[in-house]
């Protein structure tokens, strides 16, 4: 009967893992998508656009001019602020979404969108960008995108992509919006909290859960930790994407590692107490 015990701890033990780590991967996988890939793009992009434009640089174009020019610290500002990253995040979902469902295009307006960020935050970018962004420019802005062609360019290209997705892409963004959701990350704690209530009740102890959860976290810590830096490492040598954030996964890793080693030494101090108030 021990034997069976003891098999079925280990089994709970590898579930409980396996729910914390995916449960990280779950909370910190749109962040990454954000960080490393979106925002990088996004600024590769305006640096290039404006690079090219430029009426005064005839200079050859290079991977090295542009990564020098990609290094100016305004736009890593811009990106790096709340209300951009809540309208990138917007966009992600709303991208994600009209893949699967075209109806979710409705609520697509850019320029209302940018118009309104402009609005709110013109002391922010004009303090970051050494320049007043005056109400005149604003209207002005407002009038030159009254035609809405960035909206319609980008319901165009959501419906064409759409049209060309496989079952299996759409399969993989399914699965990608379900894995981010709310409700799966729920699910995931109730997970993690019958798996530690199984255990304590085979334990037959009030404490020694602490233990097995502190030896789950830290295993999971450093199971994302080198996660993180291998995915990292493959992203930029295969998509030659120059920086990859994972800081957010790298992050949530560190703190599971502190979190378990505390818990360890909470449970030893409980031990200890034990101990002491079975001798008096």
């Amino acid at each position: 009967m021990k034997w069976f015990k003891k098999i079925i701890l280990v089994l709970l033990f590898l579930l409980l893992v396996s729910l914390i780590f995916i449960f990280s991967i779950s909370i910190n996988l749109k962040k990454v998508l954000v960080d490393g890939v979106i925002k990088e793009t996004v600024k590769t992009q305006i640096i290039k656009k404006s690079f090219y434009e430029s009426n005064i640089t005839k200079e050859i174009i290079t991977e090295e001019n542009i990564n020098t020019i990609t290094d100016d610290e305004r736009i890593k500002e811009i990106l790096k602020s709340k209300e951009v990253e809540e309208l990138i995040d917007k966009y992600l979902d709303i991208t994600i979404n009209s893949m699967i469902d075209e109806d979710n295009l409705d609520e697509v307006n850019i320029e209302k969108d940018i118009l309104e960020y402009l609005k709110d935050n013109k002391e922010t970018i004009s303090e970051i960008v050494g320049e007043d962004v005056t109400e005149e420019m604003i209207e002005k802005a407002l009038k030159e995108n009254q035609s809405k062609e960035l909206t319609h360019y980008y319901k165009e290209t959501i419906k064409n992509t759409k049209n060309n997705l496989t079952t299996t892409e759409k399969t993989v963004l399914k699965g990608y919006k379900l894995f981010i959701s709310k409700t799966f990350q729920i699910l995931l704690l109730i997970g993690i909290l019958i798996d530690l209530i199984f255990t304590a009740i085979i334990q037959k102890s009030f404490y020694k859960w602490i233990k097995t959860l502190a030896k789950a976290s830290i295993i999971s810590s450093i199971m994302i930790i080198i996660s993180s830096l291998i995915v990292k490492i493959l992203v930029t040598s295969i998509s030659g994407v120059e920086t990859f954030h994972t800081r957010s996964l790298l992050t949530t890793g560190i703190v599971l590692l502190i979190s378990g080693v505390i818990m360890i030494i909470i449970y030893k101090i409980t031990i200890k107490e034990e101990k002491k108030n079975e001798l008096s």
